[in-house]
């Protein structure tokens, strides 16, 4: 089955007062894409995750005991489970016979197989997953004291690539490296050296942010950002924003219109600037536009000036999940 998707905001309103400032803030979800595009035909997936080979340089005699691949497929499926691209019931994870799957070797017929066997469109194989530890000490004095500074750090190196079997061809590969670094310190060697992060618990996270970060590269995923907007101004905006508590941003624009042809001009800018504001939450950034450079033409404040690189940033955001979802 389809997904039907149109790209929008889900605004999630928390209104805090600035004192005694005309403006107001509104903390709201927004729609990022993905770094890759699945094609449109494409909607079961299955993800051949072998375990981590995994180095370890600074602890003797020590192997973390984690689940990896576990843990890395939890991160992937936490981001994928609140992403409208896919329904994460057809995203599977699949445990191959070896650890990993050199992409040299990897035959269109074992793809072929994976996926008719599994009823999958493509299939995602992790050719390397690889984690190394490393251990860093510094002497950092501090009014004559020495103190024992340690950076521990944990290095993922992960390639993969997704095939689909039908086109017999790789619509996506990709490099994913990245540090996850944990600190201590303290005047006592061993006392800095006690408080360094467990290991099963470094790998564990870093095994699962790993996942995450691969699951935004995959798949579109939402983010919270914060807007503003002029909330005082006569009874018309005192009005209007009873209609943005509730949502009811039509309601809202349509009063800021009527204080927009005010003789002040410091009102016709606020409300033409509300006006984008609820323009940008329905998901309609071409008004959104066109209204402030509306108030631009009244004021060229800063304020507005930067809520339109914002509003042409997320203009073009919009157009790439547009490519992302299935029509």
């Amino acid at each position: 089955m389809k997904l039907k998707y149109r790209p929008g905001w889900i605004p999630l309103l928390l209104l805090l007062m600035i004192g005694c400032s005309p403006v107001e803030k509104i903390n709201t979800d927004v729609l990022e894409p993905a770094g890759m595009t699945f094609p449109d035909e494409i909607y079961r997936v299955g993800y051949l995750i072998g375990e981590p080979r995994i180095m370890i340089n600074t602890r003797e005699n020590q192997v973390p005991e984690v689940d990896g691949r576990q843990q890395m497929w939890t991160g992937m499926m936490d981001v994928a489970s609140t992403s409208p691209r896919f329904n994460t019931r057809a995203l599977m994870k699949i445990e191959p016979s070896r650890d990993t799957i050199a992409y040299d070797t990897l035959t269109w017929s074992q793809v072929k197989h994976y996926t008719d066997s599994l009823n999958l469109d493509a299939l995602a194989v992790f050719h390397r997953f690889a984690m190394t530890d490393s251990l860093d000490l510094e002497l950092i004095y501090d009014y004559g004291i020495a103190n024992y500074y340690f950076v521990y750090q944990v290095e993922a190196d992960i390639y993969w690539r997704i095939y689909d079997p039908d086109k017999r061809e790789v619509f996506s590969e990709q490099q994913y490296k990245e540090q996850f670094v944990w600190e201590s310190v303290s005047t006592d060697k061993r006392e800095a050296t006690m408080r360094l992060i467990g290991l099963n618990r470094a790998f564990r996270q870093s095994s699962y942010w790993a996942g995450y970060d691969i699951g935004q590269r995959m798949f579109p995923y939402w983010v919270q950002e914060s807007r503003t907007y002029f909330a005082r101004g006569n009874r018309l905006f005192r009005d209007a924003r009873k209609h943005v508590g509730d949502n009811q941003w039509q309601k809202a624009i349509d009063l800021w219109k009527k204080a927009f042809k005010n003789d002040s001009q410091e009102l016709a800018f606020r409300a033409a600037f509300n006006i984008a504001f609820a323009c940008e939450m329905m998901g309609e950034m071409d008004l959104a536009i066109e209204w402030i450079n509306r108030a631009l033409d009244i004021y060229s404040y800063k304020k507005a000036r930067e809520y339109k690189k914002v509003l042409l940033e997320r203009q073009d955001k919009l157009e790439d999940i547009e490519q992302q979802m299935p029509i």
